[in-house]
């Protein structure tokens, strides 16, 4: 069933942002936006392209209802931050590359705490909305 909520449809469009940022940063480096010294080294430019990648491809799904894309959405979602930009914050990053991979890990929480209703059973969103009222 299509979710309905809005909550779950920010956590979604958030996560798929995100995995537009981790498949640019394959784009970013040949055309010459990020100096390649900045750049972490071309294969795993591939995985984070590979990962953004798999993350758009489950997002509609995962909004019409279909629980096992929304959970590959996630785990996709948490090996990107923990993976990507994780490392770029306790290495020797620029400023404004661990600028970025802050903003981004935040904004990957909230995304992730948002599609929470799309990960649990069907109906699940009926009884959280009927124990509500």
């Amino acid at each position: 069933m299509p979710t309905t909520s809005s909550r779950p449809t920010i956590g979604v469009a958030l996560l798929a942002l995100l995995a537009l940022l981790d498949i640019s940063w394959g784009i970013q480096v040949p055309l010459g936006l990020v100096d390649s010294a900045d750049a972490p080294p071309t294969p795993v430019m591939g995985l984070f392209a590979l990962i953004g990648v798999v993350i758009l491809a489950t997002a509609r799904p995962a909004l019409r209802g279909n629980r096992t894309a929304a959970w590959v959405m996630v785990a996709f979602s948490v090996v990107a931050a923990g993976f990507a930009d994780l490392p770029a914050l306790f290495l020797d990053a620029p400023g404004w590359v661990q600028a970025v991979t802050g903003v981004a890990v935040a904004l990957t929480v909230v995304g992730i705490w948002a599609t929470v209703p799309l990960l649990r059973g069907a109906g699940a969103e009926r009884r959280i909305a009927r124990s509500a009222a």
